[in-house]
């Protein structure tokens, strides 16, 4: 039996038949030239297949250049807009948000304290924010990190690589967050959801547990619990497992029409 035990976000929605829109590239390529800024090789790769994609119109990243920007910049806009209200701003509530202090330092001097980020997406409440530090975006595969709207500026927490977080975000629409749109949407195709035990899902499709890689969804849930995802292909069917708690459950996605693409 045939097993990909490490798809890529690419591949999966390859496999899927799905296929990007038309001029992703240029609007990406103005914003790097506009920006300074090169996005990740494994970003673009996704962005190629993945923008303008009705599955994952309600994810976490941006699919569109015109929501990216860096740290820096978006704290830039937040101060200048409130610059009065800074001036006024002694302690306590504004202090503790953060921007106060950095509305009284050089704008020169927030490296030694707030590393700048491009800013690559959001949960569908604005609540928490996706970067990946300006320093790292020439690695293969760099981290990718949240922010809490609430936590100080400096309170980044790294989850997932890169090439997890895309992953994932293809794994939780398929999964039905944050909307439940796959099944209606894959069905026309030919695909067909089957949700299994994982234990009987992995004995049926002959997978292997152990060679499996968990890494943490980045719908974050906001009662502390932690879904892992793991995901692979055996045989021609997409094989998504998902835990929470001590809950295992498999989601199988297989196609009786060869070839088929997603209308």
């Amino acid at each position: 039996m045939s097993v990909n035990y490490n798809p890529t976000a690419p591949e999966v929605l390859h496999f899927l038949g799905f296929q990007g829109a038309l001029n992703t590239v240029e609007k990406f390529q103005v914003f790097e030239k506009e920006h300074g800024i090169l996005l990740p090789p494994r970003l673009w790769d996704f962005l190629d297949v993945a923008a303008g994609n009705p599955l994952l119109g309600g994810t976490e990243l941006w699919m569109d250049p015109r929501w990216y920007c860096t740290l820096y910049e978006e704290l830039s806009m937040q101060l200048d807009s409130d610059s009065e209200d800074w001036e006024a701003a002694v302690s306590g509530e504004r202090a503790e948000a953060g921007f106060y202090g950095y509305s009284r330092i050089p704008r020169e001097k927030w490296p030694e304290t707030l590393p700048d980020r491009l800013l690559i997406g959001s949960d569908d409440c604005g609540i928490v924010t996706y970067g990946i530090r300006l320093d790292a975006l020439a690695e293969d595969d760099p981290e990718v990190a949240w922010n809490r709207e609430s936590g100080p500026l400096t309170c980044w927490q790294a989850d997932w690589r890169l090439s997890e977080f895309l992953l994932g975000l293809v794994c939780d629409a398929l999964l039905g967050r944050p909307a439940e749109l796959a099944e209606e949407l894959l069905q026309g195709a030919g695909w067909r959801f089957r949700w299994l035990r994982a234990d009987a899902g992995l004995h049926e499709l002959g997978i292997d547990p152990d060679r499996l890689h968990a890494f943490r969804s980045p719908y974050l849930d906001f009662d502390g619990s932690r879904v892992l995802l793991s995901c692979c292909i055996a045989d021609g069917e997409l094989c998504l497992l998902e835990t929470s708690g001590e809950v295992q459950t498999m989601l199988v996605i297989s196609n009786g029409q060869p070839g088929g693409v997603p209308a």
